[in-house]
C-alpha cells in the first residue's frame, strides 16, 4: 500500500511579492491538481479550511500557532481519520491513545512522522508527531 503525503506551508494565505487579492481559489486549485492521499497543511487561515481540497483527507492546523496531530488508519477502503489531538488537550490525547491501542490490539502497525521527513515505528502515542499512520503488516516474505 502506498500513501502519497503532501505537506505545504500556506504562509497564512500570503504570497511574496503580494498578489494583492485573496489567494484561496489558487491554493484550492493547486490542491485539486496534485496527486495526494493526505495533505498536511501548515499556517492555513481558519476561514479557508472548508473551501480547500476535494474530499480527500486534509490536516489543517490552526494558523495562529496551534497545531493538531492525527491518527489515520490505512486499509483496503482507503484511509480513516481515527483521532486528532494537541498535546494541550488531555481529553483528545486520551481518546487518541485509546484508539491507537485498540488498533494495535487488532494487529495494525503504527508509524509516526518525524520532523526530518522519516517515520518511526511506535507502540505509544507520540504527542509531538504530526501524523501517526496505522496499517496492516504486508504478507509474504
Amino acid at each position: 500500500m502506498h500513501l502519497r503525503v503532501l505537506t505545504w506551508n500556506l504562509m497564512h494565505g500570503r504570497s511574496i511579492p503580494s498578489a494583492g487579492h485573496d489567494l484561496r481559489a489558487e491554493f484550492a486549485a493547486a490542491l485539486e491538481r496534485w496527486e495526494w492521499d493526505v495533505a498536511l497543511l501548515q499556517e492555513v487561515p481558519p476561514w479557508w479550511s472548508p473551501a480547500l481540497g476535494d474530499g480527500r483527507m486534509m490536516l489543517t492546523p490552526l494558523s495562529a500557532g496551534g497545531s493538531m496531530s492525527a491518527l489515520v488508519r490505512m486499509d483496503q477502503t482507503g484511509h480513516t481519520m481515527l483521532a486528532q489531538w494537541s498535546a494541550e488537550d488531555r481529553g483528545a490525547v486520551e481518546a487518541a491513545r485509546s484508539a491507537l491501542h485498540a488498533e494495535l490490539e487488532r494487529g495494525y502497525l503504527a508509524v509516526a512522522s518525524d520532523p526530518d521527513g522519516t517515520a518511526t515505528a511506535v507502540r505509544e502515542l507520540p504527542l509531538d508527531a504530526e501524523l501517526v499512520i496505522l496499517r496492516r503488516p504486508l504478507a509474504g516474505g
